[in-house]
This record gives C-alpha cells, structure tokens and sequence, in this order.
C-alpha cells in the first residue's frame, strides 16, 4: 500500500486526505428525566440512510463543544474517515452542561442510548473522550444495574481518568480564586 491511501475490508481505497463533514446527516435534541440536555449529531456512513451500524462517541469535560470541533478532534489520522467507510455510524454526543455532575450527564446518554436502540438493534460500540468516559461508564453501568437494554458490544475510553486525576495544590488553589 502507498502513503496515500488505505484500503478498507471491501479493498475501496480510503484516501489519507479526505475533508471531515463540516455538518452532521442529522441531530437529535435529547432530554433526560432529571431535565439534562444534550444533543446527538449523526454522521452517517456512505450509503447508508438511516443509523444502521451505531458507533456512539461521548465528549468530555468542560463540554459545550460544536459538533465540528468534537469530530475534527476524534478524525485524527482520518480515524472517523476510516470507520465510516468501513461502515460505522458516528454519534457525537454533545452535553448542554458538561460541567455538570457525572451522574446527571450520565442520563443524557442513556436517552441517546435509548434512542439509537429504537432505531436499531444492531450492536453498538460507546466511546468515551475524557470525562466522557467517565459519564458513559457510569450510563452503562446504570443501565446494566436496572437490566435495561444498551447493545454496546464494545466500551472503550480514550484519556479518560478512571483512578482519579491529579490535580496540584496550586492549581486547586488557582482554580478557587479565580471562580
């Protein structure tokens, strides 16, 4: 293979350049019983018209990202490029308040779980950016907790701080001045 291109699993080469989408296929507003918002941008794979191969992809802290932002961050490498020529549906999931607690921002993906599971019932991959993968750990685990149906096959975290993160004195003082 050259340095230009790859090929995917059906040999349709993949090109190393390829622009991102600047828009999403489509958006959902979502709304969770304790009154979070969120908003789930849908990036649909060629040809495809519908979700249909969910890959649902959690943004961290502080949150309040575009769309464009999140999927610009996560197509390092053309990484989303490359999943969605291989068939993968892209959900980025925005939160309203991504300063707000894990557990409240945890029930905003559940209802973008819940409504991908209506949709479809093909397995699901859920990716965690950061404290995403803090927030969508916790979602998953809930749901599991109450036997409530997910689809995630795969759960991975990308820099997500599972044991805790540390923060200097100095910063913690910093930060408390200044808020």
């Amino acid at each position: 293979q050259c340095l230009h291109c790859m090929q995917n699993q059906d040999r349709q080469p993949i090109l190393q350049n390829q622009k991102s989408k600047e828009l999403p296929d489509d958006s959902w507003e979502l709304r969770a019983e304790n009154g979070s918002k969120g908003t789930a941008h849908i990036f649909l794979a060629a040809g495809h018209e519908t979700l249909s191969r969910p890959m649902l992809v959690v943004e961290g802290f502080p949150g309040g990202q575009s769309s464009k932002v999140i999927y610009g961050a996560m197509n390092q490498h053309n990484a989303l490029i490359d999943l969605q020529a291989s068939g993968h549906d892209i959900v980025l999931l925005t939160f309203a308040v991504g300063t707000d607690l894990i557990q409240s921002n945890a029930q905003v993906v559940e209802a973008c779980i819940d409504a991908v599971v209506k949709i479809t019932k093909t397995p699901m991959v859920v990716c965690g950016i950061s404290m995403g993968g803090l927030v969508a750990r916790y979602a998953l685990t809930d749901m599991e907790y109450r036997n409530k149906e997910h689809n995630a096959r795969i759960f991975l975290t990308i820099d997500t701080p599972h044991q805790g993160a540390y923060t200097s004195i100095s910063a913690q003082w910093f930060a408390h001045y200044f808020a």
